[in-house]
């Protein structure tokens, strides 16, 4: 237990301190933020709810960094139980924003479950372009593709006055598109699988 205990320590640092306080102030910002703007804009009546619907894909820039492929110090770990701790830790960070933003909501008193599915798929949609890059690029580049995508989709994403989105702008689709959601998941799904392709084995 205090092996483990020991290794999760030192997992943590090896993921920055300050990174991660950072992390954690944006998703609370980001979540409050949201809800605060969106219990006073209707879902079927203004567009401009794309906008701060994209306040979910902040904190995922955020989490890319943080889910970077391992510094030395962490592959100078035992694979187990650090693979444990890293498929945990990618799980944590995907879903503090979305928790966040459901609390806040319930706080505020604006609790709907539309709002916050459409938090969670821009959300792990963004986490899940992220983690993709930093597997051809340093992580300190990974914002850079999805910023780009997302202003596309705020300047070029909707095809008329109404607001609805060209096939591509998958952030600008409403929150009860199953197979938008369905994308979010498995590109998140893959972009963790792929980061940490060998947490589930066992070695040192």
């Amino acid at each position: 237990m205090l092996k483990a205990r020991s290794l999760a320590t030192l997992f943590l640092q090896s993921r920055g301190h300050w990174q991660q306080v950072v992390f954690i102030l944006v998703s609370l910002v980001a979540a409050v933020f949201a809800v605060a703007d969106l219990q006073r804009i209707p879902l079927d009546e203004n567009r401009n709810i794309f906008q701060l619907a994209w306040l979910s894909c902040i904190p995922a820039v955020f989490a890319a960094n943080l889910l970077a492929p391992p510094g030395q110090l962490e592959k100078s770990l035992p694979r187990y139980p650090v693979g444990i701790f890293r498929v945990s830790y990618a799980a944590i960070l995907a879903l503090f924003p979305v928790i966040t933003h459901v609390i806040a909501q319930v706080i505020l008193g604006s609790f709907d479950p539309l709002y916050g599915l459409w938090f969670a798929r821009n959300h792990f949609l963004m986490l899940g372009l992220a983690l993709l890059v930093t597997k051809f690029a340093p992580p300190v580049f990974a914002w850079i593709p999805g910023s780009f995508y997302l202003l596309l989709c705020w300047f070029l994403g909707t095809k008329d006055i109404v607001g609805n989105p060209w096939w591509w702008a998958l952030p600008n689709y409403y929150p009860n598109s199953i197979l938008v959601l369905v994308l979010a998941v498995l590109l998140l799904a893959i972009g963790i699988a792929w980061q940490y392709p060998s947490a589930s084995k066992t070695g040192d």
